[in-house]
């Protein structure tokens, strides 16, 4: 489990919202996405050539 998706559970848990930025997204948008808030990122490791 990665930090993003750790505070995202963690507020969660809090009953407060929160929404995760980042430039790449390495494979935490899905998870963050899952504890139920928003993720944003313009890239994915994939865009270039590497793997999450």
């Amino acid at each position: 489990m990665d930090s993003d998706q750790t505070a995202a559970e963690a507020l969660q848990e809090a009953e407060t919202e929160v929404g995760v930025a980042e430039m790449v997204d390495r494979g935490a948008g899905a998870a963050v996405l899952g504890a139920g808030q928003a993720h944003r990122s313009p890239y994915r490791s994939i865009d270039f050539g590497l793997t999450a």
